[in-house]
């Protein structure tokens, strides 16, 4: 009895940490600095804390407040508490970061 006790405690240990480390990888990519792909001088930064900024020549700077939606598929903003876009995201990984503004339908690429 003790064996199987310990063996699904050790099992539902496992099993928290690899699903922890599946989120906690998401948002490591995420955070930082990007550099649109077709136009460097666009950029985004993303904090851990939720907060972030897009600095644009053409249109200044930007800060927003950011958190994962759709089962960590998008990327909703706030200007503050005001609901601002969705970002579906069509890739991420630790140098490239691909996702569609769903405002626009237009698809983005920045790279770091």
């Amino acid at each position: 009895m003790k064996k199987a006790i310990l063996s699904a405690a050790i099992f539902l240990s496992l099993f928290s940490v690899i699903s922890c480390k599946k989120t906690d990888s998401k948002k490591e990519d995420l955070i930082g600095h990007w550099q649109q792909e077709s136009y460097p001088d666009n950029n985004l930064n993303f904090n851990s804390d939720g907060t972030g900024n897009q600095i644009d020549p053409a249109y200044g700077t930007f800060k927003f407040n950011w958190s994962f939606t759709d089962n960590e598929n998008s990327i909703a903003l706030y200007d503050g508490n005001t609901y601002v876009d969705t970002w579906k995201i069509r890739e991420l990984n630790s140098g490239r970061f691909t996702f569609q503004d769903e405002n626009g339908g237009y698809i983005y690429t920045f790279l770091r």
